[in-house]
């Protein structure tokens, strides 16, 4: 593609035979050459941020997935690797923490979900996961 407009580029600008007038369009069109690379390489971070999402995501689904019917010290070693497992490059820190409150919450419910109903009503009672989840997801 770049090799594509340099050709075209210096195409157009031989055609043109006042040299003033060649400078003034090289000039802008080097100028825009440079926009385009900026905006490229701003293109090619953002998909690798959303890829990187997407990936956290699947993460989050996974570990959700697999606190179910698990004891409690399996349930508080996935939670400990959402609380540490480093965060993919170029993802703003405050998505990541509100991606570890959200796969807390997922994992947490899963996991309580599968409790005996008589374990959940004391894990629930204990108030212990109080600060973590919603009104709506200890209903």
């Amino acid at each position: 593609m770049r090799k594509l407009a340099e050709e075209k580029r210096d195409e157009f600008l031989s055609g043109i035979g006042h040299e003033e007038l060649r400078q003034a369009y090289s000039t802008r069109l080097a100028e825009w050459d440079e926009r385009r690379d900026v905006s490229a390489d701003a293109f090619e971070r953002s998909a690798g941020v959303k890829q990187s999402v997407s990936q956290m995501a699947l993460a989050s689904d996974i570990w959700a997935n697999s606190a179910r019917g698990v004891d409690v010290a399996a349930y508080t070693d996935i939670m400990r690797d959402v609380e540490t497992t480093e965060a993919p490059q170029g993802v703003p820190q405050d998505a990541v923490l509100e991606w570890r409150r959200e796969t807390g919450q997922a994992v947490t419910v899963s996991w309580l979900a599968s409790q005996e109903p008589e374990v959940r009503k004391a894990a629930l009672d204990s108030r212990t996961y109080d600060a973590l989840l919603t009104p709506a997801q200890i209903e």
